[in-house]
C-alpha cells in the first residue's frame, strides 16, 4: 500500500506532459508536413515515429525524478505508478482532440461524436496507461533487487525503448483500423480495441501475480 499522494503526483505529471508534449508534437507535425508535403503522410509518421517518442520521454521523466524515493521498490509499484502518468495524460490529451479535431459538425452528429468520446475516453486512457506502466515497471524491477537498485538510470534506458514501441505499434493499429473502415466501409475499428484490450489483460494477469507473490 503505497502512499496515494504518489499516485496523485504522477497523474497530475501527465498532465502536465501532455501540455509539453502537444507544442512539440505540433512543431514537429509542421516541419514533417513541410518536407513530405501532405498532411495526411505527414501526419501518420508523426503519430508512429515521432509522437511515441516525444509523449513517453516526457512521461518517463516523472517516474524517473519518483524513482528516487525509496517507497517506489517494486514492479507493482512502477505499473501503478506509470499506469498513473498515461492516464493524466490520456485525460488531458482526449479532450484537447475533442476540442481541436472534432465537434458534432465535423463527426457526422451527436450520436458519432458521442461514440468518439466514448472510444477515445476508455480505450486511449487505457493504452497510454498501458505504454509508460512498461517503463515503469521495469524501473521497479530494478528498484526491488538489491544488486540492480542503483541502477536506475540503465532501468529507464532499457524501459523507455520498450514504452515507445508499444505506444507506436498503438498508434500503427489505429492508422491501420482508419485506412481499413475508409477502404472496406468497416463501421468500427478492428485491431485498436484488440490491442488495448490483449495489453491491459497482460497487465492484469502481471498485477495478479505480483499482488500474490506479496
Amino acid at each position: 500500500r503505497e502512499p496515494f499522494r504518489f499516485v496523485v503526483a504522477m497523474f497530475m505529471w501527465g498532465v502536465m506532459a501532455t501540455l509539453f508534449a502537444f507544442f512539440i508534437n505540433t512543431t514537429v507535425l509542421t516541419v514533417v508536413e513541410l518536407l513530405v508535403g501532405s498532411a495526411g503522410i505527414a501526419l501518420t509518421i508523426s503519430a508512429v515515429l515521432f509522437a511515441p517518442v516525444v509523449e513517453e520521454t516526457i512521461k518517463g521523466l516523472g517516474l524517473l525524478v519518483l524513482s528516487g524515493h525509496h517507497e517506489y521498490d517494486s514492479t507493482f509499484d512502477g505499473i501503478l505508478f506509470g499506469f498513473a502518468v498515461g492516464m493524466g495524460f490520456a485525460a488531458v490529451e482526449n479532450w484537447l482532440y475533442f476540442v481541436v479535431r472534432y465537434s458534432p459538425v465535423t463527426a457526422g452528429g451527436l450520436a458519432p461524436w458521442a461514440y468518439l468520446i466514448l472510444y477515445r475516453s476508455l480505450l486511449g486512457s487505457l493504452s497510454h496507461g498501458c505504454f509508460t506502466a512498461a517503463l515503469g515497471g521495469v524501473i521497479g524491477f530494478f528498484k526491488s533487487r538489491p544488486d540492480l537498485r542503483h541502477h536506475v538510470l540503465a532501468a529507464f534506458a532499457i524501459g523507455l525503448p520498450v514504452a515507445m514501441i508499444l505506444h507506436g505499434t498503438g498508434n500503427l493499429v489505429v492508422v491501420i483500423d482508419a485506412i481499413m473502415e475508409s477502404a472496406m466501409g468497416l463501421p468500427l475499428p478492428v485491431f485498436d480495441p484488440l490491442y488495448t484490450i490483449a495489453l491491459t489483460t497482460i497487465y492484469i494477469i502481471v498485477g495478479a501475480i505480483l499482488q500474490l507473490r506479496l
